[in-house]
């Protein structure tokens, strides 16, 4: 059996069942895709309905303009399309939707089987002897309660079946790959869970043997993650089943191998690195460990591992009251912003001590001079590492520095995302509603209308969002900005909004399907709105418009945790993109432009959080 993701197609349009029949038909008629994948959402419970387009377009074209699609379908009358796990190991001979992180990735189907791959992207250091290289892993798939298995992970030269995952990314000579395991759920790692593969070396085929134990029956939840330099160039999600354990019970099932392929190495190394990876204690309260990795060896910081740190409480509704006090911050009077200056100074510092264990609050303390760019990798959805303040002892006081994203050219990613170390502004895509009301929002549209020449187009898309489903499919920007009113709505980040024009909305679950193309191009995405950049736990895992839009493939995210202040916000953007597009690195332009609208009083410069490789730049 091939994993869901392997053998899942992308050629499909998702319409939500509240839509009408007119606009879902015209949506239809605006793209190519081969299946249709209808979303209904009742309370807290999303289903999926999985058709042709043929079979689509028979029941639409019969009905009623204005009736909803879900009334057409008689989707309450029927029983929604079995879903699976990316990760999930299938025959393919039953039709189901595929999800990964809580939207529609593709579509399986047994008379429509073709296979997927996907390639990781990335730079390449000049001057190296480069050598192609695939991960593979195999593992059980499924092993008994109690029982013991073998992981075994490895390099190959074998791109793989054909038709399969097996397109290889090219490696320096020489290059030393740290693989970390991690049991999150159902397994735990017995021994040491780390090991360390040499790329050209003559034993790089050994492979590396991790022993795991079953401890808790259901679908199992492993990852393998291979750094290199402290960043992520491989990221395995092994989903084994854990079955009770009768009393002559194999200690293995089948195994089953996983592959993927590496991702290029980046020209430039980060200062430092923290990769966060989300962990539980034995009570099942959640929390995370951290591991630390210098450019500078003489720290002797590769992977360090520190924590772990336990949340106290429930760490989503925390920040989204964290978010709200900020955002009741008063702020009409100097004596008013002076106080919510220290308000804010106060939670950062409260944030660092919490968030970090007391040796990296030293380390980081005495780093603060030395280390310019600091690249955080992190796949919990919550935390706003811009907002740590960084405290230590001088002469005996204890002392507040800066913040991070003010001590600091940081910027964030996510694991298992392929890293684009050069981005690019030659035809960027600009979405203002003229309905939103602010007052700056004219102003910003002008701005951005003035960056067109030299060979770069900027173009207005209307904020309707059939007219921005036609352009995310095109495929063809590598910029998108977005100015106007965002909200988060319940708690689930992929149903966060978008406010358009005409009362319609655009969200996170949208960007899938033919809509997924706007990826094509690694854009740069600006969403200058606000409680754009939160993110929370989706159906399957961490959500929010980050996440679906670099997994969609764009190259860098800039979005706000909270409301922003409108004229703030937009004199952030004009700070931003002269400097983005003078070829200073994301990292800098990002904290300069941080830095020069700080005197405004409010606490927008703080807001932004930045997915990008730190030095990444604008490609001329």
């Amino acid at each position: 059996m091939q994993s869901a993701r392997e053998l899942s197609r992308d050629d499909f349009i998702l319409l939500e069942g509240n839509w009408s029949v007119r606009f879902s038909l015209a949506l239809l008629e605006a793209g190519q895709s081969v299946a249709v994948v209808v979303h209904r959402l009742q309370g807290d419970q999303d289903y999926y309905y999985l058709y042709t387009r043929h079979e689509a377009e028979d029941f639409l074209r019969t009905a009623p303009p204005e009736m909803p699609v879900e009334v057409v379908l008689d989707l309450h009358e029927w029983r929604a399309s079995p879903v699976l796990g990316a990760g999930e190991a299938t025959t393919g001979n039953q039709p189901a939707v595929v999800l990964e992180d809580g939207r529609p990735v593709g579509y399986v189907h047994p008379l429509a089987g073709a296979l997927r791959a996907e390639i990781l992207e990335g730079g390449r250091p000049r001057g190296a002897r480069l050598l192609q290289r695939y991960l593979k892993a195999d593992f059980p798939a499924s092993l008994a309660l109690g029982t013991r298995a073998v992981l075994r992970v490895k390099l190959s030269r074998r791109r793989g079946r054909p038709g399969g995952p097996g397109l290889e990314v090219e490696q320096p000579a020489g290059s030393v790959l740290d693989v970390i395991v991690q049991a999150r759920r159902g397994l735990e790692v017995e021994g040491e869970p780390r090991g360390r593969l040499v790329v050209g070396s003559p034993d790089e085929y050994l492979p590396l043997r991790f022993t795991l134990r079953a401890i808790e029956p259901g679908e199992g939840d492993l990852r393998v993650i291979v750094f290199r330099e402290g960043a992520v160039i491989g990221y395995l999600r092994l989903n084994p089943q854990v079955v009770p354990a009768p009393a002559e019970a194999p200690p293995g099932g089948e195994r089953v191998q996983f592959g993927q392929p590496l991702a290029e190495v980046q020209v430039e190394t980060p200062d430092l690195s923290l990769h966060i990876e989300e962990t539980r204690d034995g009570t099942g309260r959640s929390g995370f460990v951290m591991y630390l990795s210098a450019s500078d060896t003489s720290l002797n910081l590769n992977l360090k591992k520190y924590g772990p740190v336990l949340f106290q409480s429930e760490p989503g509704a925390f920040f989204s009251d964290f978010y709200r006090k900020i955002e009741g911050l008063p702020l009409t009077s100097v004596d008013e912003q002076s106080r919510a200056s220290r308000e804010l100074e106060g939670w950062g510092v409260f944030l660092f001590e919490h968030l970090f264990p007391s040796e990296v609050q030293e380390l980081l303390w005495s780093l603060r001079e030395r280390i310019r760019t600091v690249f955080i990798q992190s796949a919990e959805p919550w935390v706003p590492w811009e907002l740590c303040r960084l405290t230590g002892m001088e002469h005996g006081r204890k002392t507040e520095g800066a913040f991070f994203c003010e001590a600091f050219e940081m910027t964030r990613w996510l694991p298992g995302t392929g890293i684009k170390p050069a981005l690019h502004l030659s035809r960027l895509a600009v979405v203002v509603p003229a309905s939103s009301g602010l007052p700056y929002s004219a102003a910003e549209l002008q701005f951005l209308l003035s960056l067109a020449g030299n060979g770069r187009q900027v173009e207005p898309i209307p904020a309707r969002y059939l007219d921005l489903f036609k352009a995310f499919s095109t495929g063809s920007y590598d910029g998108w900005h977005f100015s106007g009113h965002g909200a988060a709505r319940g708690k689930d980040p992929n149903q966060a909004e978008m406010i358009l024009d005409e009362q319609e909305t655009l969200t996170p679950i949208r960007l899938s399907g033919e809509a997924a193309n706007l990826g094509r191009t690694s854009p740069l995405v600006f969403l200058n709105a606000c409680q754009i950049g939160q993110g929370g736990i989706s159906l399957t895992d961490a959500g929010g418009w980050a996440r679906q839009f670099l997994a969609a493939g764009a190259g860098a995210f800039i979005g706000a945790h909270w409301a922003i202040y409108d004229r703030t916000a937009y004199f952030f953007a004009r700070e931003l993109y002269p400097r983005l597009l003078g070829g200073l690195p994301v990292g800098r332009a990002v904290r300069e432009a941080r830095l020069a609208i700080k005197p405004a009083g409010d606490p927008t410069w703080l807001a932004y959080t930045v997915f990008a490789h730190p030095l990444a730049r604008i490609a001329h």
